[in-house]
């Protein structure tokens, strides 16, 4: 090979290399660049949901807390796949969420019913934006789970707990409380976990165990509303039965 045409591949070399190290340069910083936006579109976002839920507490109707006092108002809610009966407020909304239903499969959660307050700033496509709402699930245990006592049962939950804690994207607008042994709901071993959302939110969830399944109602009042609200929550949770 001439002198002359080992210089062109040489320098053709030496421009692949630069081209090269320049794309991956700027592939680097446009990487960088989305991840950041990614990262700030994610606080944005996250105020933004914060701002909706103080907008809709803003605008809960005085008529309807003072109704909540009156605990004789109920409705009759039936689950024919499970057997499961429980009542909840005569004023307040009640829908299917869908979902797959007679799950089998490990903690995959089966939505049962969803009961809220219907409020003017409640996203009508969604509503799981109602800050005031009972959510019933329905979860199967694994095989290799051993509950034996209501001791056990709080282990179990507490370990359950402990694992979405340890997931900061799916926890960071949460703030544990504790969980504790509770009263047998429907004569089963009852677990309650309490916790705050955004700051706003009084959450209080209850695990109730039934053998090789088990029930979970989530519970959500704003911090404002939680003397107004938790007897009818609690009314709710209590009617729960499944023959």
């Amino acid at each position: 090979m001439s002198n002359e045409k080992k210089q062109i591949y040489i320098l053709i070399v030496v421009l692949v290399i630069v081209l090269a190290g320049l794309g991956f340069y700027y592939f680097n910083q446009n990487k960088n660049k989305s991840v950041n936006n990614i990262d700030k579109f994610s606080e944005i976002s996250s105020q933004e949901q914060k701002d909706i839920i103080e907008a809709t507490i803003d605008n809960i109707d005085p008529a309807e807390i003072a109704s909540s006092d009156d605990l004789s108002d109920m409705k009759d809610f039936y689950n024919k796949d499970h057997n499961i009966s429980m009542q909840y407020p005569a004023s307040w909304q009640q829908v299917d969420l869908g979902g797959e239903k007679k799950v089998t499969e490990p903690l995959m959660r089966e939505n049962i019913g969803f009961f809220y307050i219907n409020n003017s700033e409640i996203n009508k496509d969604d509503p799981n934006t109602a800050t005031t709402s009972i959510k019933l699930l329905r979860f199967v245990l694994e095989d290799s789970s051993v509950i034996k006592s209501l001791d056990d049962w709080l282990d179990y939950i507490k370990s359950k707990v402990n694992d979405f804690v340890s997931h900061e994207q799916l926890s960071k607008n949460y703030k544990l409380k504790n969980v504790t042994k509770s009263s047998a709901i429907d004569g089963k071993w009852t677990v309650v976990e309490d916790y705050d959302e955004y700051d706003l939110i009084s959450g209080k969830d209850y695990y109730i165990y039934a053998g090789n399944e088990f029930y979970q109602f989530v519970t959500r009042i704003p911090n404002k509303f939680v003397n107004n609200f938790s007897p009818l929550v609690e009314k709710t949770v209590n009617s729960f039965n499944k023959k």
